[in-house]
């Protein structure tokens, strides 16, 4: 019997009182019991007990008499008659097949692999995290859903679209990590599955990058966002070890990169002061400059210049851009300065009419992103640096122009009264002189009319509400310096009398303005926000138009107005994007009500095609405005799921229920809430963990086991740690966003690997990353500095959170604040180059004796490093600087002719040196005789003196006087001379007498007009006779010279002719 009853009850599935399967359940008996799944048209509500719980869902599939499902698959049937095969305990199609849906059969398919990158959600970047690596992850699966069904959306409107079957997201990488180059974003890697035979991989991968393209960079209608510069159609290449370079190794942890398989250097766009630093990002400053001269010879342009491949055109480029190197290495911005390189050398009449002589460089400056000078500023201390190198480019046989106009005023159009002004931002300014006014004021200078004053008559009354005045006639109001209507009280247009109306608001969702989808932001809670006030003046123009369509409005209406833009999700939970505007309508009394008034305009823009006025907004079809939203479900289907919308989550995939994007909780039950993010930083020692170590690079590898094995530890970590603090109830969740040599952020961090992480947190208002970072080291320094007790150990000195993203110099010192700021400070052996803003702009304490380059002395004059990176010039033993330089010592040394022999044997001069020649100069307190004729002194016998006090000289007998003859000397020894005339009137020095004789002309400027016993004759200068000076002498000795010449050659030819 009791072999009996076991035989009878084997097969539970022939009774309902033997199962507990649901009654829309199928029971289908196995070997050793039963299992149970939904009828078609059901879901299962109770994944954990298949079958039990199937609740009938809104849209059942088609109904097929196909057989039953045959394949056990765990606790689910597979059906071999759609070709489903059991695959990881899920029902799938084979490999090679594929469908669009689990109700389709499957088919063969083509796969087509495209890598994507999505760098933005709506207006939220989207950072890789090690979550984007767990492919069951609500937030992996949100984004494959998403893209999967963008990809869909977007080939939907190709030609390739027929033969389109569905969309597999493989893995989300981190674009980073697999090639440096690559922009920020999520690296997905999908499979799209075409039918056999279908168009080929790259017909499909164009036309789904032209799709993309034309939404504006959007996939499909989900506002995932791609890079505007990425190609996802070009072979994405991963970053692989430095090859050898012409036989050096490139150093990829400075950035280098192999060029022309020779030279190892920073990529485009990159660059570095010192070939020892690491690359980093540069600034291009493009400049001109007007070449006049090389060496003596005035440089003319010619088709040489223009040739860049001659040899005119090379030599000229590398001595220019090593002066330019020479000329910055001179100024205070030379620790920014990376490079430079010529563009082009033009003729410079094309630039100016007036340059005629030269040649036109214009180049580029190339400066560290974040420490770059202003174009301006750049051009100036190149300048300033050319100018003390006396208009030489660096110290170069380069010369430039004398006059350099303001580097933004090169070519300007300005009127020829204007006054030009170098504004300072890389714009030349004109502006009018006093009493001229512009005649066309958008281009402010550039002619210039007199200006016609005129007073003007006071026609409106003094403003009495801010810059406006309102009129109580109108019934209108002061507010906020503005003339409005009381509240209940509105009018069509301004000057208009305030009357009273009736209002309502009417819901209008707007999902999307001509082919751009709308997503809402928390950009339009700010009314000062530049998109809020477009797409509010776009929308508020469009509802204009739509009212004065329609004559049943137009005649009501008084005003509308729209106060802000929301999220329609919150108020219509089934739209997921859009933008929702509460319009508030004034009417005319009695005019019209809400409904009557909804439904005339909703029917206009039905009408329209849902597009409001003549704009090309456009409504949401499936939200009416004119009936009451709909009341929040406190569940919602998931697959076999059922979300709790009462704690707010949301259906990801149709399989798991989750936060939305933004929102995170702390355990499964507990309300999702919006989180604060902390971005924080660790830096991870470990003995093995080195920067050479096999152990450290897999660490680095995003797809080695051992990177996932370390980063599981740190958030396991992490979460433990944050449980011994007081912020274990703000605490919800950790996820790494990055692994990276610690070397990469600061030079001194030689071991371990530095952590890039996000810690949610509810919010709270005293929460800073300040704080939340502090208490996470006291916990691990509790833990004697392991990592919430696991194995991972940090550092024991960890830089402050305030110091994590500083702009201090490479290599400086940061320092934390206690107010959560920082300052910085140079390394040493360096020297602040802006002490006000200090450790920003370090450059080395380098020896400026050690290169001639860096200093400005004189081949022949010893430089003498001082403290500070200073020196001075000395000029060497036998050198000295010329008489009457002005500039700084020791930089103009010539041979010092006094030095040789005593050149003055005058003993109240010294010798003076003017590099070409000597001279002796009297001391202070002598007076130079010399200029007095040498047998005048010969009378007093002062041949060979010529330095006497001065009240020793008689400067009237020794002819050291300025008296024009007629007039005579009056004075003697000691005195100042006077000039007295014939007529006895005494006059001063340099002074005509007023009876200056006529004769005195007739000198023919070969002698002096003197005057004696009342007559005047010619005194004859050296060389010049006769009366009135008219006769060379040097002519007769010519010609007595040339006689004798001339007989003695007439008596050889006659010696040689008689012999």
């Amino acid at each position: 019997m009791k072999n009996t009853n076991a035989y009878l009850i084997d097969n539970e599935c022939s009774d309902p009182n033997l199962n507990d399967c649901d009654p829309n359940a199928e029971c289908q008996d196995t070997e050793s019991s039963y299992v149970c799944f939904c009828k078609e048209g059901y879901k299962d509500m109770d994944p954990s007990r298949p079958g039990r719980n199937c609740l009938q869902i809104s849209t059942p599939p088609p109904v097929t008499t196909e057989a039953p499902c045959d394949i056990q698959c765990g606790t689910k049937l597979c059906c071999s008659n759609r070709g489903e095969v059991c695959l990881r305990g899920q029902c799938s199609c084979p490999p090679g097949f594929g469908r669009a849906n689990s109700y389709d059969n499957c088919r063969p398919v083509d796969t087509v692999t495209i890598p994507v990158i999505v760098n933005r959600l709506g207006e939220s970047p989207l950072v890789w995290s090690s979550t984007f690596s767990d492919s069951d992850h609500p937030r992996f699966v949100e984004i494959s859903d998403l893209f999967s069904k963008g990809v869909g959306e977007a080939l939907s409107s190709t030609d390739v679209e027929p033969a389109y079957i569905n969309t597999q997201v493989l893995e989300i990488k981190n674009a980073h990590h697999i090639n440096s180059k690559l922009p920020e974003g999520l690296l997905v890697d999908a499979s799209i599955q075409m039918q056999r035979g279908g168009p080929p991989a790259e017909v499909v991968c164009r036309q789904l990058q032209a799709s993309i393209k034309n939404a504006g960079d959007i996939i499909g209608k989900t506002q995932l966002h791609t890079p505007e510069s990425f190609d996802i159609c070009r072979p994405i290449i991963p970053k692989q070890m430095p090859p050898s370079c012409g036989g050096l190794t490139c150093k990829e942890d400075l950035g280098e990169v192999c060029i022309g398989e020779q030279i190892c250097a920073c990529p485009y766009g990159k660059g570095r002061h010192d070939p020892h630093d690491h690359c980093q990002d540069v600034v291009a400053i493009n400049l001109p400059l007007l070449i006049k001269r090389k060496g003596h010879q005035t440089l003319q342009f010619n088709n040489a210049y223009g040739d860049t491949s001659s040899p005119e055109y090379q030599n000229i480029v590398n001595t220019f851009t090593d002066g330019i190197k020479r000329a910055f290495a001179r100024t205070a911005i030379y620790p920014q300065y990376t490079g430079n390189e010529v563009r082009d050398i033009r003729d410079p009449r094309t630039m100016n009419s007036t340059w005629n002589d030269g040649l036109w460089f214009e180049f580029t400056t190339y400066f560290l992103k974040g420490y770059e000078p202003s174009p301006s500023e750049a051009y100036n201390h190149l300048l300033g640096s050319i100018l003390e190198t006396h208009y030489s480019v660096g110290g170069t046989d380069l010369y430039i122009n004398e006059y350099q106009p303001p580097f933004a005023c090169y070519q300007h159009t300005c009127d020829s009264r204007s006054i030009i002004i170098d504004r300072g931002d890389g714009v030349c300014a004109c502006k009018c002189p006093e009493g001229y006014v512009d005649r066309n004021v958008v281009h402010p200078g550039t002619k210039c009319v007199p200006m016609i004053v005129t007073t003007p008559r006071i026609t409106t009354p003094f403003p009495n509400c801010g810059d406006n005045y309102c009129y109580s006639s109108l019934g209108e109001i002061c507010h906020n310096g503005e003339c409005v209507c009381p509240p209940g009280m509105s009018r069509r247009l301004e000057g208009q009398p305030c009357i009273q109306v009736d209002t309502f608001t009417i819901p209008i969702v707007v999902d999307r303005w001509a082919s751009m989808p709308l997503q809402w932001s928390t950009v339009y809670e700010h009314p000062d926000d530049s998109r809020f006030i477009e797409m509010h003046n776009v929308y508020l123009t469009a509802v204009g138009q739509a009212v004065k369509s329609l004559p049943e409005t137009d005649s009501s209406t008084v005003s509308f107005s729209v106060d802000q833009i929301n999220d329609p999700s919150k108020t219509y939970p089934n739209v997921g994007s859009g933008l929702l505007f509460n319009t508030t309508f004034a009417v005319s009394p009695g005019a019209t009500d809400k409904e009557k008034f909804c439904n005339t305009f909703m029917q206009g823009i039905k009408e329209s095609g849902y597009k409001i006025g003549s704009s090309q907004l456009h409504v949401d079809e499936n939200v009416d405005p004119c009936k009451p939203p709909p009341k929040a479900k406190s569940e919602l289907p998931c697959g076999n799921l059922v979300c709790k919308s009462s704690l707010g989550e949301v259906c990801i995939g149709n399989r798991l229920c989750a936060c939305p994007f933004g929102f995170g909780r702390k355990h499964e039950n507990d309300p999702c809430i919006g989180m604060q993010i902390c971005f924080m930083n660790v830096n991870y020692k470990k003995n093995f963990f080195n920067r050479n170590d096999t152990h450290f690079i897999a660490t680095l590898d995003s797809n080695s086991p051992l990177r996932k094995e370390v980063v599981d530890m740190f958030e396991t970590g992490v979460k433990r740690a944050y449980d011994r603090t007081p912020l274990n109830n703000n605490f919800l969740d950790v996820a790494v966003r990055d692994i990276s040599n610690p070397s990469s952020v600061n030079s001194t961090f030689g071991k371990g690997l530095w952590f890039d992480f996000i810690v949610h947190f509810t919010p709270a208002p005293s929460l800073t990353a300040q704080e939340a970072h502090t208490q996470l080291l006291d916990s691990i320094r509790g833990t004697a500095y392991s990592i919430g007790g696991t194995e991972l150990y940090i550092n024991e000195w960890q830089p402050s959170i305030a110091c994590y993203k500083n702009d201090c110099f490479k290599g400086g010192i940061c320092i934390p604040l206690a107010d959560g700021g920082y300052t910085c400070k140079c390394p040493e052996n360096y020297e602040d180059k802006q002490p006000r803003n200090p450790g920003r702009q370090c450059s080395i304490l380098v020896n400026p004796c050690s290169d001639p380059a860096l200093n400005n002395c004189d081949p022949n004059a010893e430089c003498v490093f001082l403290s500070n990176g200073q020196y001075r010039c000395e000029c060497k033993a036998g050198f000295s600087e010329p008489h009457g330089f002005i500039g700084m010592k020791g930089t103009n040394c010539v041979y010092d002719l006094c030095v040789d022999l005593p050149f003055c044997k005058e003993k109240n001069a010294t010798c003076v040196n003017y590099g070409d020649r000597a001279d002796c100069q009297c001391l202070d307190g002598y007076l130079d005789i010399r200029k007095s004729p040498i047998n005048v002194r010969a009378q007093f016998g002062l041949d060979d003196v010529f330095c006497l006090k001065p009240q020793d000289v008689d400067r009237c007998a020794l002819g050291l006087h300025n008296c024009i003859p007629p007039a005579v000397c009056i004075g003697g020894r000691g005195d100042s001379p006077q000039c007295r005339c014939p007529d006895g009137t005494m006059i001063y020095e340099g002074v005509l007498c007023q009876e200056k004789l006529d004769s005195c002309a007739e000198c023919n400027y070969h002698g002096d007009c003197v005057f004696k016993d009342n007559q005047t004759y010619c005194q004859c200068h050296d060389w010049y006779t006769g009366e009135k000076c008219t006769t060379d002498v040097r002519i007769i000795l010519v010609i007595i010279f040339a006689i004798i010449f001339f007989l003695l050659t007439l008596l050889c030819c006659l010696y040689f002719c008689l012999k």
